[in-house]
């Protein structure tokens, strides 16, 4: 589990597009793996909770270790978010600058050399 949060928060410093996309692969992977985890646990959690005879002392240590795991559960949970929030701001950073470039481009398309306008047009925006 410490390796997706490092994970996560190497794309977030690097930020370049082929890290994400091997982050985004990555990430399939582990999604099947967790998938067929899950399948396994809840077999072995019906077995664990009808198991007889279990010490006391083990089922507490077993707990333990669960909350352990919910805890850094929510620990990557909350990387997610973070990553997930910074993706948004810089999706929106590259459209602003895209429609920066765009009106950029279309203000120098006007405005070009030679360009030959129709008899009384005027420049409402001079």
């Amino acid at each position: 589990m410490m390796t997706v949060m490092q994970d996560l928060e190497e794309v977030e410093s690097g930020g370049n597009e082929a890290a994400l996309e091997q982050l985004v692969a990555l990430q399939k992977m582990r999604e099947e793996e967790l998938a067929a985890m899950l399948r396994e646990q809840e077999f072995l959690l019906a077995e664990w909770r009808a198991a007889p005879g279990i010490p006391d002392e083990e089922r507490a240590r077993i707990r333990r270790l669960a909350e352990s795991a919910a805890n850094l559960a929510e620990q990557i949970g909350k990387c997610y978010d973070r990553a997930v929030a910074w993706a948004k701001a810089e999706m929106k950073q590259c459209s602003e600058a895209m429609q920066s470039l765009r009106r950029g481009r279309d203000m120098l398309t006007r405005y070009q050399p030679g360009m030959d306008e129709a008899p009384g047009f005027i420049d409402r925006k001079a």
